[in-house]
């Protein structure tokens, strides 16, 4: 996984861009923060050393919901979505392996459907 540093007022995601990554922090801090319809920021949350954010819009595959600035010079971890929905043939990958991106296969006979994965 690659380990990028980005210095204070960097921008690591905009709020509507699709989620094709999430983040963990390995040093400094970043800022989550909403824009309102009338451009007010609101400060969602404020992510520091081992945090991770970014994934819940990955995984739902939507666009991101928030905007990331850096407020202190950092250094974090990229998860790429591809990389982690859907790795390459002959890896493991880190969450769905196999399911891709059309979800888990189909229950087998005797299973029910809540059960199947």
């Amino acid at each position: 996984m690659p380990s990028c540093s980005s210095p204070w007022q960097s921008v690591l995601l905009l709020q509507g861009e699709p989620a094709s990554r999430f983040f963990v922090v390995q040093d400094g801090w970043v800022r989550l923060y909403l824009q309102t319809p009338q451009g007010l920021e609101v400060t969602i949350a404020v992510f520091g050393r081992s945090d991770s954010f970014a994934e819940a819009g990955v995984l739902q595959m939507m666009p991101f919901p928030v905007s990331a600035p850096v407020i202190a010079d950092s250094r974090h971890l990229v998860i790429l979505a591809d990389s982690f929905i859907a790795p390459p043939p002959g890896e493991h990958g880190l969450l769905l392996q196999g399911h891709g991106r059309d979800g888990p296969p189909p229950a087998g006979p005797g299973l029910p459907a809540r059960e199947r994965l």
